[in-house]
């Protein structure tokens, strides 16, 4: 997690040793990647650290930053305006977009860009190096356009956002440098006229944040994994993105995450909110108001244990499962379990 102390932590001073400068001093764990394969929330470290905690019996609390009623500074001075439309609520459930004004693009403090380097991710500039750490931190991709750029596009007074399929025959300019014919059924991100995202794969070029960006709109969105899948597929694009949206991103975390980054573009860009938030979810009333995807699970010791070969009570199932901050409560020989939000792949049949 970013702190207020760490964002001068590029200042370089006499005897600091360089491993502890550049953060090379970290602990490795190897680990079997099986244990992942079906976890989107193990595509994240913060969704690792809660495993590891959990399978050597310590309790694990998450930030407290991580939660779905997450707050987003409202503009003060409304600058910008933006919109969306959403013609695929079926395969986007949720889309969470924030404008942001008077960011400065440079290059992001020392101990970022070591953190990205150790993961595997090149630096860029603070902006899009802030969206890729919180990826890697809770599995939840994010992406900022220029807003600016947008209204060029446009011909517009306002950034109006589309999701929807391609039309016949239209292309898009990637970030990657390649001009794509998207197949039909592919989900698209659209201003009014033109293309500017491969939804959920890559961002196009002709909104591209760069050394000269002002004011950004940063994106927090949920796309059906399986479309992802086979976008990814058909075009031979496999990002950082696409690794998490085809294992399917809880969208009830989507707002936990874009406010988290909207604090820190604030802190490490000097940016602010300054415009309408939008924060559209098409998701079932029930989901929204129990905070969990799924419906409780109702189950008993000696069904877990037939099938584990364990001996387990009821108090030490109960103590596994809120060690990795799942709800149980116990009535008798039976227990209900209701999982965390982030959680897609907890649910009884």
């Amino acid at each position: 997690e970013i702190k207020e102390e760490e964002v001068g932590a590029d200042l370089i001073k006499p005897g600091t040793p360089f491993k502890q400068l550049f953060g090379l001093d970290d602990v490795i764990l190897d680990i079997e990647n099986k244990m992942f394969t079906h976890r989107p929330d193990c595509f994240g470290l913060l969704g690792v650290a809660r495993e590891i905690a959990g399978i050597q019996g310590i309790p694990f609390t998450s930030p407290d930053w991580y939660k779905t009623d997450a707050t987003i500074p409202e503009a003060t001075n409304p600058t910008m305006t933006i919109s969306l439309a959403n013609e695929l609520p079926d395969q986007v459930k949720r889309f969470v977009l924030v404008p942001m004004s008077g960011v400065t693009v440079k290059p992001s403090p020392v101990w970022l860009q070591s953190f990205l380097s150790r993961q595997g991710v090149r630096s860029i500039n603070n902006v899009v190096d802030i969206t890729n750490y919180y990826m890697l931190l809770t599995g939840q991709p994010l992406h900022a356009y220029d807003y600016d750029k947008l209204l060029t596009l446009d011909g517009s007074d306002k950034a109006a956002f589309v999701v929807r399929n391609p039309h016949t025959d239209e292309k898009i300019n990637l970030l990657n440098g390649k001009t794509l014919t998207p197949r039909p059924e592919a989900i698209m991100i659209a201003s009014e006229k033109t293309l500017i995202g491969l939804g959920g794969v890559m961002g196009g070029a002709d909104s591209e944040v760069d050394e000269s960006t002002k004011n950004i709109v940063l994106e927090a969105a949920a796309f059906d994994m399986y479309s992802i899948r086979r976008s990814a597929m058909a075009h031979g694009l496999f990002t950082d993105a696409v690794t998490r949206f085809n294992k399917g991103q809880s969208p009830l975390q989507n707002r936990a995450v874009a406010a988290k980054a909207v604090q820190d573009l604030m802190k490490l860009a000097g940016g602010q909110v300054a415009g309408n938030i939008i924060d559209q979810n098409w998701l079932d009333g029930a989901v929204v108001e129990r905070n969990s995807l799924h419906l409780p699970v109702k189950i008993t010791a000696e069904f877990i244990n037939a099938r584990l070969g364990l001996t387990l009570t009821d108090g030490e199932i109960k103590t596994l499962l809120t060690n990795v901050e799942f709800m149980v409560s116990i009535d008798g020989d039976l227990l209900t379990v209701t999982a965390p939000f982030w959680r897609t792949d907890i649910e009884q049949r």
